[in-house]
C-alpha cells in the first residue's frame, strides 16, 4: 500500500484456479490459507479450525479427503484430546485411536445437538461430512482439523 491508504479486505495471495481465494491477509497481520487460520500477527503458527460449542450443540464440515484421520483438541474444563480415523463415503467409518470412549463417541450418522450420547462429546460421519457434538453440559472449545488422502 501506499501512504495512508488502509485495506478493509483481506489481501488475496494466491487464488486457486476456481476463482476462490486460497491464501490471504487481514488487516490484523493474520495468514490464512482455505479460510483457516494458518499464522497470526503474533507469529503463532495454528492449524485448523477454532470453534466454540455450547452444550447441546453440534456442527458439521466436509472434509478435505473421504479417507484420513481428524484430530480434535478441547481446551477448558475437561481436556479432549483424540485422533479419529475416519472414512466420509457411502460406507462411513470412524474408530478413535486416542482418548476413552467414556468421554467420547463415534458413530455413523448426523448429529444436531441432542442426538448422541448426553455427557459425551460425539462425532458422527456419514454423508461425506463429519459432525461434532458437544453433550458434556458446558461449552467446548475446540480445534480440529483433517489430514488424509
Amino acid at each position: 500500500m501506499v501512504g495512508n491508504a488502509t485495506q478493509t479486505d483481506p489481501l488475496v495471495l494466491i487464488e486457486k484456479s476456481d476463482g476462490t481465494d486460497l491464501m490471504t491477509l487481514d488487516n490484523d497481520g493474520d495468514l490464512f490459507i482455505d479460510g483457516n487460520l494458518y499464522l497470526d500477527d503474533d507469529n503463532d503458527f495454528r492449524m485448523g479450525h477454532y470453534i466454540t460449542l455450547t452444550d447441546d450443540d453440534a456442527t458439521s464440515f466436509v472434509p478435505y479427503t473421504s479417507y484420513g484421520l481428524l484430530f480434535i483438541y478441547m481446551i477448558g474444563g475437561t481436556t479432549i484430546n483424540t485422533i479419529i480415523t475416519y472414512r466420509a463415503t457411502s460406507s462411513p467409518f470412524g474408530t478413535i485411536w486416542v482418548d476413552p470412549s467414556s468421554v467420547i463417541t463415534v458413530g455413523t450418522s448426523a448429529l444436531t445437538g441432542t442426538d448422541g450420547t448426553d455427557g459425551k462429546f460425539n462425532v458422527g460421519i456419514t454423508n461425506g461430512r463429519i459432525y461434532l457434538e458437544n453433550r458434556r453440559g458446558s461449552n467446548a472449545y475446540l480445534i480440529f482439523f483433517t489430514i488424509g488422502r
